[in-house]
């Protein structure tokens, strides 16, 4: 350990010290992005988003692209 103690004190990550006021709001946020990753399974869809083949319960993507192209506006996944 002591011949990459160097490099590994330059290498760790570095977080800069906060307010109490915002660590609490990069907490909070931290809270809903760490569920938002573990239960992205169980969150319905948002109002606007259509997702077809949900009775299936299987999903697989091939492809994805924007729809239309020049606007961006959607995605088309292919499965």
């Amino acid at each position: 350990m002591k011949k990459y103690a160097t490099d590994l004190k330059r290498s760790l990550p570095r977080l800069p010290l906060l307010s109490k006021k915002d660590f609490w709001i990069f907490s909070e946020k931290g809270r809903q992005l760490a569920d938002l990753h573990l239960n992205y399974e169980t969150i319905c869809a948002p109002d606007g988003v259509i997702v077809e083949g949900t009775e299936s319960g299987h999903f697989e993507v091939e492809k994805m692209e924007f729809l239309p192209k020049t606007d961006k506006s959607g995605i088309s996944i292919s499965q």
